[in-house]
């Protein structure tokens, strides 16, 4: 295009650069560092302004502070960097396909030929009219001193940006026996129906995305909407012609990693679309994808289609790419590194036993689970001379020599004291048995990494179950913001009130200490909040007590439940005296009636001599309280009998006594047949306990 265009505008885009020209005119010689661009700030909130939050593109030198405020402004996953302009439109497309959302595309005008096919293919109105806003530097204006090559690309700028439309051609290749259709066939007969495919042909399925035209941007597209969907399958049904016609976009799909993603590349060795032309993937034997291994992801399995009646045979390869690393061997971790992973985590690792066949399904599981759950971690470990500290072997027995897969299990973490320890708890270590195929290795991490995933990577039917329960379960936020830290003073109070002076044995003293208690209880509690009540219902049926709170795990209290139970007219003192008096039972016994609570720390007989240490004293959300715990004693029944009489008829005073968690088919068996099963629960619950709890009635 001559500069003689320039003179007489035809089009808008010739009167820009008319206006261009006389700003560079205005500006004097240096025109080369004449800056017309908005300031970085005011433009990215005008963008987001807008609702464009995504962005994509190759960088550029006249666009880098914008490009560099994005950087710095926007989360990784929202702004990615492609191989190639193409790559980045194909990429906003698929990213608005996912969210309706418009994406914001930059580059230099030297990259324009670079998206004129996915541009006039997905974004122009006459096709998807796929809405993309493109942000483009513009090197070699007219009127400003440039490189050759850029001003002759600056002139023909607004001549490029004009182009709408374009058409695309179509053929098939009639080299193989086993057509394109064919193959396609046998892939989509995997598909579920929730799956998302690209596609560069129409197949029929419910949702398939037709690349017309973008030939080789499938890939990328295809990365788009999986980035957005991480919960659904994105498979992309790719052509070798296009694969290798952008192949730098698999690097950016290695680095992304996208656990949902699958690229199945049919290689028939020819551009099939577009007459038949050979491609360079046409002798098997000199192009694998496979090959490519090592570099951009792994080859994860060979389809092998129907045996045609000629060796050739339509080859599809599923490429598969890894988080970690694009290398496809897996991490080698050390015994010690194990032991850390294995505070947090289960461990699934290979060995130096494990055979290619078997690594193979590890790795595949491995892209599958990862992403997904953060309760497992895969590796490679070496079990030869396998040390963990302290030169303490991994035990294994003789017929589990030589695993090709070990699972590390998660140690559970001693809660029992909040002081540090020195003893290392080692994981249980599980060697799988068997061949190492998908489905039963799966089955193997379920069992013993406590997960719930199929071969896909979903939810299997206990998991499916398990997150419905979790979803539905009651919570007390569902009918009240009402938490524990509500209910408890944040202030801290040193000192107390009242008279603490009272003698042992003193009547007055079990008085004074039910003050003191209150005043203790008050001080930490706060009472401007009401606490939500459980409901109170009569006798449920089994339906109404299964949907209502059992499957909800929501509390309450059914009156009259036990109303027809035999033992509230047989259990008297004197029966239960007569039966089982000489018994020795466990009792619990307290002055005031309270089997547990809170008092001032300085109250304990031990406070001026034992020290709690700091590493625990800092752990205590309330440091200044111990909790009070009821004393113990072992009697015989009829003496507990006439403990807890006495007490109720005020015989005896300042004691209260009570009998818990004795088992009646270990203790008193013979009372088992007082007590009838709940109707409304026979048959949907089983019976793990059945506890005899007996007081005087002050507790």
């Amino acid at each position: 295009m001559s500069s003689s265009n320039f003179q007489k505008p035809q089009t808008r885009q010739e009167q820009q650069v008319l206006e261009q020209q006389q700003r560079n005119k205005d500006a004097g010689e240096l025109t080369e560092l004449v800056r017309d661009f908005l300031d970085p700030a005011a433009f990215f909130k005008a963008i987001k302004g807008i609702g464009i939050d995504y962005f994509c593109g190759v960088p550029d030198s006249l666009l880098k502070d914008i490009c560099a405020y994005i950087t710095l402004n926007t989360p990784k996953e929202n702004h990615v960097i492609t191989p190639n302009e193409g790559n980045a439109v194909a990429l906003a497309a698929g990213y608005h396909l996912a969210t309706g959302k418009t994406a914001m595309v930059y580059l230099q005008n030297s990259g324009l030929g670079n998206i004129v096919n996915p541009i006039m293919s997905l974004c122009v109105p006459s096709v998807y009219s796929v809405p993309v806003l493109l942000m483009i530097g513009w090197r070699g204006e007219p009127g400003k001193r440039d490189e050759p090559q850029h001003q002759v690309q600056g002139q023909t700028t607004p001549g490029l940006l004009g182009i709408t439309d374009s058409e695309t051609l179509y053929g098939q290749s009639k080299r193989f026996p086993l057509s394109r259709e064919e193959a396609l066939k046998i892939v989509i007969d995997q598909l579920g129906k929730r799956d998302v495919v690209i596609i560069a042909q129409d197949m029929g399925h419910e949702r398939d995305f037709l690349t017309v035209g973008s030939m080789g941007h499938a890939s990328s597209i295809a990365l788009g909407v999986a980035m957005q969907k991480p919960k659904r399958q994105v498979y992309c049904l790719d052509g070798d012609g296009a694969a290798i016609m952008h192949m730098g976009a698999f690097s950016t799909i290695g680095h992304a990693s996208p656990a949902n993603y699958k690229h199945v590349v049919f290689n028939n060795g020819a551009h099939d679309s577009v007459g038949g032309q050979p491609t360079d993937a046409a002798c098997h034997n000199v192009f694998c994808f496979a090959s490519m291994k090592g570099h951009v992801g792994n080859v994860y399995n060979q389809i092998s289609c129907p045996k045609p009646k000629t060796k050739h045979v339509l080859s599809v390869f599923v490429l598969m790419f890894y988080l970690i690393s694009p290398v496809c061997n897996l991490v080698t971790v050390k015994p010690s590194d194990i032991l850390e992973i294995c505070n947090n985590t289960c461990f699934i690792g290979t060995t130096e036993f494990t055979s290619s066949d078997a690594l193979g399904v590890v790795q595949n599981l491995e892209d599958i689970i990862s992403k997904e759950l953060h309760s497992v971690l895969f590796g490679s470990v070496k079990i030869t001379n396998f040390n963990w500290k302290q030169g303490h072997e991994l035990k294994l027995s003789d017929d589990e020599k030589d695993p090709e897969v070990l699972i590390f299990q998660k140690v559970d973490v001693d809660r029992t004291c909040l002081l540090p320890t020195n003893v290392v708890k080692y994981p249980v270590v599980i060697p799988f048995r068997g061949n190492v195929v998908k489905e039963s290795l799966i089955n193997f991490i379920n069992d013993n990494c406590f997960t719930y995933i199929n071969t896909n990577g979903n939810l299997n039917i206990q998991g499916l179950h398990r997150e419905n329960i979790l979803q539905n379960i009651f919570s007390v936020a569902s009918i009240s913001n009402l938490t524990t830290e509500n209910l408890v003073k944040t202030k801290r109070v040193n000192s107390f009130d009242g008279n603490l002076s009272c003698e042992k044995g003193s009547r007055d003293c079990e008085h004074d200490a039910n003050k003191q208690n209150n005043k203790v209880h008050n001080l930490y509690t706060n009472l401007n909040h009401e606490i939500p009540k459980c409901d109170k219902i009569k006798l449920p049926t089994k339906d109404e007590f299964f949907h209502k709170y059992l499957k909800l795990s929501k509390p309450v209290i059914i009156k009259d439940a036990i109303s027809s139970w035999p033992a509230l007219k047989k259990w008297t003192n004197q029966f239960l005296k007569n039966k089982f008096g000489d018994q020795d039972v466990h009792i619990k016994l307290t002055p005031g009636g309270e089997y547990e609570g809170v008092e001032q720390v300085n109250k304990w007989e031990d406070y001026t001599t034992f020290k709690i240490p700091e590493v625990v004293k800092q752990k205590l959300p309330f440091p200044d309280l111990v909790v009070v715990r009821p004393a113990t004693m072992n009697i015989k029944f009829s003496e507990f009998i006439d403990l807890i009489e006495n007490v109720s008829s005020k015989i005896s005073k300042n004691i209260s006594a009570y009998l818990e968690y004795s088992s009646i088919p270990d203790y008193l068996p013979e009372l088992e047949d007082d007590l009838k099963e709940m109707p409304f629960f026979e048959g949907i619950l089983k019976r793990e306990h059945l506890n005899i709890w007996l007081s005087d009635g002050k507790w």
